[in-house]
């Protein structure tokens, strides 16, 4: 005979947070012991997903409205794990974790709706308890090389282009819910479709003027596949028929991939960047201001990137202020010391209302006055200029952003943009600060893309998610966006 106490001890957690729950279905467990509830059982249709915290979130529905709903359009959130459910038979849109299963089974049990099994839904395959992802497959066979080389390939198609026109490519995904390509032009999956979508379904680009088509098998794919490399003919008949539907007008070419973790390969990217900052022959760090280098090392010089924008901001304000800042041949001091509030008092307090009269009088509100007082003549941009300078937002980002400056580490470049404006701000940048070391030419540099060993840099686009890892400086001076494509991934 199963005991109360025995079933609570192994319950304990879910004991204490729902009691009156609890203890009615233990009371139903003691007498049906197979777990059976006592309900009668009749036609239950119903989707449900379990979100990233474990909560199972399940809705019933009638039979003649299962068919044609899909999870969002029952207002259910994305989630990785859905699944839809049949009279206790549980359908699984992806291949679910253990814990996954588990919790739909203790809802379903809490809730006495009945339980038969999980099952694959494409094949009605039934998931066992010990469904593990395969250990060991070809990819474990792969070299870093070929791995870097198969991300390259596919970074290749659908993301090379000019940078100032860089949207004409189509980011494609399958959406499983709607039996349709979804497309966006440009963009990533991540900016068009959420963060982790594109990780479990079929997925890629379609790339215009190669007219190619790239196409990624996700992992539980793979799996039906026994893990082998996928080509063409695996794709599923669907899909392959709704991309030729979507972007088949010129008869493209496909391409096909196995899953790409491009969390591996932008750490290899940051990696890259950072050997060869550690062994590049350049120090220092700069701001490029168009064109002109501008020292930003703060272990060295007074003041660092962030600092060096702040002060360029604090100046901008004083002299909306009506304060020369050129009297200050360093670092501007805080603007609420006693010399600069006196001296910014008598510029505008002729201009302050009463209520702000009497807040500067008792040192209150000493920003909100001054935002309030530039907002009136014209300056609408000043209340973000203080999050910067008050430290609430990046400096950093402000001056790529709103100047169009670039930031330098050694070899290392970071741009908002890459414009040919932008590639001749760098070129002369990179004269203006190592002018001599460009000259030098290095033979272990040497490579099929730099034949003559010449330094190269690494450059970070971030309006586009860019990297360009590499670049020998006679490639920066075409100063041509286009030209840098073949060193070109996105991140």
């Amino acid at each position: 005979m199963i005991k109360l106490a025995d079933l609570i001890r192994e319950n304990r957690n879910l004991y204490q947070q729902h009691y009156k729950d609890a203890h009615g279905y233990l009371r139903e467990i003691i007498r049906h012991p197979t777990g059976k509830s006592t309900k009668s059982e009749k036609d239950i249709f119903g989707l449900g997903i379990v979100d990233g915290d474990g909560i199972v979130r399940f809705k019933i529905l009638s039979r003649e409205y299962i068919s044609s709903m899909t999870h969002q359009s029952a207002g259910l959130p994305l989630a990785r794990d859905r699944f839809r459910y049949n009279n206790g038979n549980v359908k699984w849109t992806d291949t679910p974790s253990k814990d996954s299963k588990l919790s739909v089974e203790d809802y379903f049990f809490k809730h006495h709706l009945p339980f038969k099994g999980h099952y694959d839904y494409w094949s009605n395959q039934i998931f066992h308890d010990d469904d593990l992802p395969l250990e060991e497959s070809y990819l474990d066979s792969i070299s870093d090389d070929e791995k870097q080389s198969n991300a390259m390939s596919y970074f290749d198609i659908g993301h090379n282009g000019d940078e100032e026109d860089f949207d004409k490519n189509y980011c494609w995904l399958w959406s499983k819910d709607d039996g349709a390509i979804r497309t966006k032009k440009g963009g990533t999956h991540s900016i068009n479709f959420g963060h982790t979508v594109k990780d479990y379904t079929y997925s890629g680009w379609y790339d215009v003027d190669k007219n190619t088509i790239s196409i990624v098998f996700p992992e539980y794919e793979l799996r039906k596949l026994g893990n082998k490399r996928p080509t063409e003919d695996d794709i599923p008949e669907r899909i392959y028929q709704a991309l030729i539907r979507t972007f088949g007008k010129r008869k493209p070419k496909f391409v096909v991939f196995e899953t790409i973790k491009k969390s591996d390969f932008k750490k290899l990217l940051k990696e890259i960047a950072l050997m060869v900052l550690n062994e590049s022959q350049f120090r220092g760090e700069w701001w490029f201001q168009n064109g002109q280098a501008i020292f930003a090392d703060g272990d060295v010089g007074d003041m660092n990137h962030e600092a060096y924008v702040i002060d360029t901001l604090r100046r901008q304000v004083l002299e909306a202020l009506g304060v020369d800042s050129s009297i200050f041949d360093s670092q501007v001091p805080d603007i609420r010391e006693n010399d600069v509030r006196d001296e910014i008092f008598d510029n505008i307090k002729d201009g302050l209302t009463p209520e702000e009269l009497e807040d500067w009088k008792e040192n209150l509100n000493f920003f909100e006055v001054i935002i309030s007082y530039l907002e009136r003549q014209g300056n609408k941009d000043i209340k973000e200029i203080f999050d910067y300078i008050n430290g609430r937002k990046d400096a950093r980002e402000y001056a790529l952003i709103h100047w169009g400056w670039q930031r330098v580490k050694g070899n290392v470049i970071q741009t908002q943009t890459l414009t040919s404006k932008d590639l001749s701000h760098i070129v002369s940048g990179l004269d203006d600060a190592y002018r001599d070391e460009l000259e030098e030419n290095d033979p272990e540099n040497i490579t099929d893309d730099n034949p003559m060993g010449e330094p190269t840099f690494n450059i970070e686009v971030v309006s586009t998610k860019s990297w360009y890892v590499g670049v020998p400086i006679s490639v920066l001076e075409k100063k041509n966006p286009t030209a840098l494509n073949l060193y070109r991934t996105r991140y």
